[in-house]
């Protein structure tokens, strides 16, 4: 099921926003996947799995926001090989809101040849040591709203937290700001 909703105008910036809202699954579990289209600029794609039983527990979806770079890796695995770096372009709910991101769609926006690039700090097992970089870019594009990368966790590299720095390189095009993050390094289990 895929209602049209149509045509919204926002007095405020003058645009017009056309709204598509899909429902994935049965009505009791389902999943609402909301896709906004911003006339002259781009797709974000936002989900809701669950509403609020009063308006200030609704969560809250973003769209036409500021952009920013956001990552989905959870965690790099140790001594088991590629790791993935999987990342996403899009808006955060507002401060102090429960909600997800909503996530630009990648075939509009930003040209193919244009992808983030993470950079890695992994934390060195030698004590006192600076910690090991690495960088990859993420030029693989998957689910239409996923960049993603491969990258090997250095084998002198202890348990810890790697931290990941998220850019867009000589992209002046848009607004994007970077982002920052740690994920934890674990062994395999």
């Amino acid at each position: 099921m895929h209602p049209n909703v149509g045509d919204i105008f926002d007095r405020a910036t003058r645009t017009w926003y056309h709204l598509t809202v899909y429902r994935l699954g049965k009505l009791d579990t389902a999943v609402f996947q909301i896709v906004v289209d911003s006339r002259g600029q781009f797709r974000q794609l936002g989900k809701l799995s669950r509403f609020g039983d009063r308006p200030k527990d609704a969560p809250v979806l973003h769209f036409s926001g500021p952009l920013t770079l956001g990552l989905l890796t959870s965690q790099f695995l140790r001594g088991a090989g590629p790791n993935s770096v999987e990342a996403w372009i899009g808006t955060n709910p507002p401060r102090g809101t429960q909600g997800e991101p909503t996530y630009l769609v990648l075939d509009d926006w930003i040209p193919p040849y244009r992808s983030p690039t993470a950079q890695v700090e992994f934390p060195d097992a030698t004590p006192g040591s600076k910690p090991i970089g690495s960088s990859v870019r993420l030029a693989r594009r998957e689910r239409g709203v996923r960049f993603v990368g491969r990258i090997l966790v250095p084998e002198q590299a202890c348990k810890g937290k790697a931290k990941i720095r998220l850019t867009i390189p000589g992209w002046n095009t848009g607004a994007v700001q970077p982002s920052t993050s740690e994920i934890p390094l674990v062994d395999p289990k």
